[in-house]
């Protein structure tokens, strides 16, 4: 218990860290946004393998998954992460156990910090480049819809770690379309386990196409405006 605690309050604190730079970043040289402004949903679908002791190709099963993210500054976000993997259970089956009737049989739900790389080097330069690389970072909480004959379903702490490299479409950058690949980590106890870790052994490998709609803001732009101070008001 104390090892889940002091994981997620590093994931948190890291977090909170690349607010604070992220909001120190932005007042200097975008326009102060809404809440509602810079809000984006994404759609995902792909396959799930274990990291571990399994052939990726032949174990690879599908998934599906949505994401809402709020975008605080054009370095950091904070997303709602919820992906659902079809047919996963199988794999138990490798170790004598018994796989799950459910088509949907386990699912992950992720609070994630989202820094966008190409902006903290290059900055951000008003509208979002054609291409763009993201690192996602954060912490949830994994279900696994088991079978009646094991008992109640099964509930776990996850990490999740990834990549979103990203297309940036359209004129107004709108739209976006990506592949999302990422690693999980269960990391609850197995039976017998005295230690949690982030475990190769433990961890299963996400690759996914996405395809996402950013939101129009109240200034009319689907993303940042830079701020033009003291132009229009020298009292700024």
């Amino acid at each position: 218990y104390s090892l889940k605690f002091f994981i997620m309050k590093k994931c948190f604190l890291v977090a909170a860290l690349a607010m604070c730079i992220g909001a120190a970043n932005a007042q200097v040289t975008v326009e102060g946004s809404k809440f509602f402004d810079n809000w984006s949903l994404t759609l995902k679908g792909g396959g799930v393998t274990p990291l571990q002791n399994y052939k990726m190709i032949d174990n690879a099963r599908g998934l599906g998954g949505i994401e809402l993210r709020k975008q605080i500054t054009p370095v950091f976000g904070l997303a709602v992460d919820y992906t659902a993997t079809v047919n996963s259970s199988s794999w138990n089956l490798k170790q004598g156990g018994i796989k799950s009737a459910n088509v949907f049989d386990a699912t992950n739900l992720s609070l994630l910090g989202v820094a966008n790389w190409n902006n903290i080097f290059a900055g951000y330069k008003g509208t979002p480049r054609l291409f763009e690389v993201e690192t996602v970072f954060g912490a949830g909480w994994g279900h696994y819809y088991l079978p009646i004959e094991q008992g109640k379903d099964g509930n776990t702490i996850t990490a999740k770690a990834g990549l979103n490299l990203n297309f940036n479409l359209g004129e107004s950058k709108a739209w976006t379309v990506g592949l999302k690949p990422a690693i999980v980590w269960d990391l609850s106890s197995p039976a017998k386990q005295i230690t949690n870790s982030f475990n190769a052994n433990r961890a299963t490998l996400e690759v996914a196409a996405a395809v996402t709609y950013h939101f129009k803001n109240s200034n009319g732009t689907h993303s940042f405006k830079i701020a033009q101070l003291g132009v229009n008001n020298q009292a700024e």
